[in-house]
C-alpha cells in the first residue's frame, strides 16, 4: 500500500517487479520475474501476464507522448500460445500506428512476450492519447531500485480510507 502512495506508478506494477528495460521512440522492452508470479505448476499466472502485456503496450507508445500524458485503453486482445515458461519473462513492444485526425487521437501497439526463446502470448491494443488531469499525477518511468527504496509500513498506518477496505 505504501507503493501505491508514490505517484507515477501502480500497485501491480510494484507487485509484480515489473522492470522497464528500454523505451524508445516507437518500442519498449519491460522484463518480470515468474519467482512470485507463478501458479504450483510454476507457469506465468495469467493475470500475471495480462498485466506485464498490458503495460508493455502502453510503454512503446510512452517513448513517443512521454509519461505524462494520460493513456486510456480503447480494445484489447491477448492470445496465449500454450506454451511453458521456465525463465524471467521478457515483453517486447512496438507502435503499429497513429492517428491523429479523429477528435482523440489514438495510437495502437503490439506485444510479444518471450521466455526465452519461446513466445509465451502476444497482444495488441488501442489507446486514446489524452490530456492529464491537473488533481492526476503524472506516471514516472520507474526505476528497478524502486521496490528496494520503499519502506514497509504498519498497520496503523493506513489512512481512514484503506481501513475502509479491510
Amino acid at each position: 500500500m505504501s507503493l501505491q502512495r508514490i505517484s507515477g506508478w501502480h500497485l501491480p506494477g510494484y507487485y509484480l517487479g515489473i522492470t522497464y528495460e528500454s523505451v524508445g521512440l516507437d518500442e519498449a522492452t519491460l522484463t518480470m520475474d515468474l519467482d512470485s508470479n507463478a501458479d504450483r505448476n510454476g507457469q506465468p499466472l495469467p493475470v500475471a501476464l495480462c498485466i506485464l502485456a498490458d503495460v508493455a503496450l502502453a510503454a512503446a507508445i510512452r517513448g513517443e507522448v512521454g509519461f505524462a500524458t494520460r493513456l486510456a485503453t480503447v480494445s484489447a486482445r491477448l492470445t496465449f500460445t500454450g506454451k511453458s515458461a521456465t525463465q524471467r519473462l521478457a515483453a517486447r513492444s512496438h507502435t503499429r500506428f497513429r492517428s491523429d485526425a479523429n477528435t482523440i487521437a489514438i495510437r495502437n501497439s503490439s506485444v510479444a512476450v518471450f521466455s526465452g526463446d519461446t513466445e509465451i502470448c502476444f497482444a495488441e491494443a488501442n489507446f486514446a492519447v489524452l490530456n492529464r488531469p491537473a488533481d492526476k499525477p503524472a506516471q514516472a518511468l520507474p526505476s528497478p531500485e524502486s521496490l528496494e527504496q520503499v519502506e514497509q509500513m504498519g498497520i496503523n498506518d493506513l489512512t481512514d480510507q484503506e481501513n475502509a477496505f479491510i
